[in-house]
């Protein structure tokens, strides 16, 4: 914001008179014995000079209170950021050509800055005579003190202002804060699981910083018990995956890379839970990390998936019983057509008194025998899953 801006706010620039000001110019034309006294403020962007405080200045310019840059001597004091002492505007090479000797009849002026505290200049406190005058140490140092207290009046009004912006500003914060906040909550407590910042410091002091009303569904603790005292929640652990859990939590912490672990609980009331568990960490100053974090009530899916498994497993063994099935109505009518053969032959052969009649038949029983031997053969290896691996055999050799 442009200081003119600003000086427009507290009133220094187009406002009312104030009684305060008022009152000190009185008292510098009482003391210096002066006509004119004037509390000025420099307006760069408009090209003019505000009389924020007026006595004794002729008309038009008291009603107006204002005059254009070209008639200011207190555009001066503002520029060097010190007192201007001139006894006779007429004949001072740096105002002899200024306007406002003519217009105003400034003749004697005496104008020390004015400044807020930490700011440039603003403008000048001026005491004006309309004849030579020399000005004395002494009235410099009354026009200084009254400067002083102008000053010091303005660096008030400007904190003020500053202080109700910046209050201002605050409230808009702590409402948008809150607006967020009251979003935050909503979508925590409509999230599945719980939502929760956990805090591992150095030295094991752990704390949750905040924890989501959803935890009550999965741990039956309340959020207040488990950010009051977080050994609840690894209290509740199985103890069979307390010590991967607890290594899971170790390794994220040092290597700073994302928290996934699953593991199971036991409620107070004597529930046991699958819970899944997601983490963002990031390490603090004092190496403390921090985990923003998700846990998710996962009992429903492992059940689930436990009976999936389990019902693949049961598709499974009922296949192969099928397959079995088939194979064993395969096997049973292969056999009975070889047993069929066998014993067709048999009674065929004991019919047949010739003994050289006898051989063919013989043969036949022979090779059905064989075929019956290959096809238990073939079993033999399904039931073993191995490849056969037939061998030649000598038999006179075997019985020998």
């Amino acid at each position: 914001m442009a200081q003119s801006d600003a000086l427009r706010e507290i009133g220094l620039l187009d406002g009312e008179a104030e009684p305060s000001f008022d009152r000190l110019l009185r008292w510098i034309a009482h003391r210096l014995g002066v006509e004119v006294v004037l509390l000025s403020v420099i307006d760069e962007q408009g090209d003019r000079q505000f009389f924020k405080s007026a006595l004794g200045l002729a008309e038009p310019w008291a009603s107006q209170r204002q005059t254009p840059l070209s008639h200011s001597f207190c555009r001066l004091v503002a520029a060097t950021d010190a007192p201007v002492v001139i006894r006779d505007a007429r004949e001072d090479e740096r105002v002899y050509e200024n306007p406002a000797i003519a217009d105003l009849g400034v003749i004697a002026y005496l104008g020390v800055p004015v400044a807020p505290v930490g700011r440039s200049p603003i403008g000048a406190l001026c005491a004006i005579g309309s004849t030579p005058r020399d000005w004395t140490a002494a009235d410099l140092d009354d026009l200084r003190v009254i400067a002083d207290s102008v000053s010091n009046q303005i660096s008030l009004k400007l904190s003020l202002r500053a202080a109700e912006k910046a209050q201002r500003e605050i409230a808009a914060v702590s409402h948008a804060l809150n607006e967020a906040n009251r979003r935050f909550a909503d979508l925590a407590a409509n999230v599945p699981g719980a939502i929760f910042r956990y805090l591992a410091r150095p030295g094991g002091r752990d704390a949750i910083e905040y924890m989501s009303p959803g935890c009550v569904d999965i741990w039956e603790i309340p959020a207040e018990r488990l950010m009051g005292d977080p050994k609840l929640l690894w209290e509740a652990v199985e103890s069979e995956d307390l010590t991967d859990t607890v290594a899971s939590v170790r390794r994220s912490a040092q290597d700073l890379t994302p928290w996934r672990h699953r593991w199971r609980i036991v409620t107070p009331s004597g529930q046991t839970k699958w819970l899944q568990g997601y983490g963002a960490p990031r390490r603090l100053d004092d190496g403390s990390v921090l985990w923003n974090t998700l846990i998710l009530d996962i009992t429903v899916e492992v059940a689930a998936q436990r009976e999936l498994t389990e019902t693949v497993r049961m598709l499974n063994e009922a296949r192969k019983q099928e397959v079995i099935g088939r194979l064993a109505g395969g096997v049973a009518h292969d056999f009975n057509d070889l047993l069929t053969t066998i014993l067709g032959n048999a009674e065929l052969a004991m019919e047949t008194p010739e003994a050289h009649d006898r051989d063919g038949i013989l043969s036949e029983i022979r090779a059905a025998a064989l075929r019956g031997a290959e096809l238990n053969q073939s079993l033999l290896s399904f039931a073993r899953r191995s490849t056969p691996n037939p061998t030649m055999l000598d038999t006179n050799d075997a019985i020998s």
